[in-house]
């Protein structure tokens, strides 16, 4: 499955409340975070893969926007070999919750490994929800907690919607988290609380791509075809 490059759509969010989310306290000792992601099933793979997209992409906005002269604090990576293990499991009534993410530590400060189980039930859950549960304990692999359920439109609120997104909130903790913040990270006063929703690139720009890349083709077999006309009569 070919995963599509995301542009980031800034809608607005704000009034005068304060937002807060909690952080594990712990950062990885690593810019880059490998996570190893069971292939099967595709769709979940890929919807993994998609998130973590996602949170790079909003990360890097976040840096250039508000922190021009600091670079992202972490990426997410699909390595064999990464630290970070993603699992999907039959849904269970008698199972509590639909995923669970399970950090271990090195010490005081650091991460050594996460293990996340994501339940699927493909006729009960549509993959925009998913989406959204990934998306969410991806935000635990960077270190947060749940938000408060005032924040209820945040990727990271337990009582999270299918339409919920990642905000600034999100990001300024994931880069407070990654210096070791311990305790409730407050969004500060200059950044506005905002989300952002990834959206897959316009088809029509791909199929354009694709006919010009064909029209060119034919132009080249047409070119190559009326020189070896040309020589062939020359002999």
């Amino acid at each position: 499955m070919l995963i599509v490059p995301l542009l980031l759509t800034r809608t607005a969010y704000a009034n005068d409340q304060a937002y807060t989310v909690q952080t594990y306290g712990y950062s990885w000792p690593q810019q880059t975070i490998g996570v190893d992601i069971q292939n099967d099933p595709e769709w979940a793979h890929d919807l993994v893969v998609e998130g973590m997209m996602q949170w790079n992409a909003a990360l890097d906005w976040f840096m250039r926007t508000y922190y021009p002269q600091t670079p992202s604090p972490y990426q997410l990576v699909e390595s064999a070999s990464g630290p970070v293990n993603v699992r999907f499991y039959a849904y269970d009534k008698s199972y509590p919750y639909e995923a669970i993410t399970s950090p271990s530590v090195n010490g005081e400060d650091s991460f050594h490994r996460m293990s996340v189980k994501i339940m699927l039930d493909a006729s009960r859950n549509s993959t925009d929800y998913v989406l959204q549960v990934v998306n969410h304990e991806l935000g635990h692999v960077l270190g947060l907690m749940e938000a408060p359920a005032t924040e209820s439109v945040d990727v990271m609120c337990f009582c999270r919607l299918s339409t919920s997104k990642i905000s600034t909130l999100d990001l300024y903790a994931v880069l407070m988290g990654s210096r070791d913040f311990k305790g409730t990270v407050t969004l500060p006063q200059h950044i506005p609380y905002d989300y952002y929703v990834a959206t897959p690139v316009p088809e029509f720009q791909y199929t354009s791509i694709i006919v010009t890349a064909i029209s060119f083709s034919l132009i080249l077999i047409l070119r190559l075809r009326k020189e070896s006309l040309v020589a062939h009569h020359t002999v």
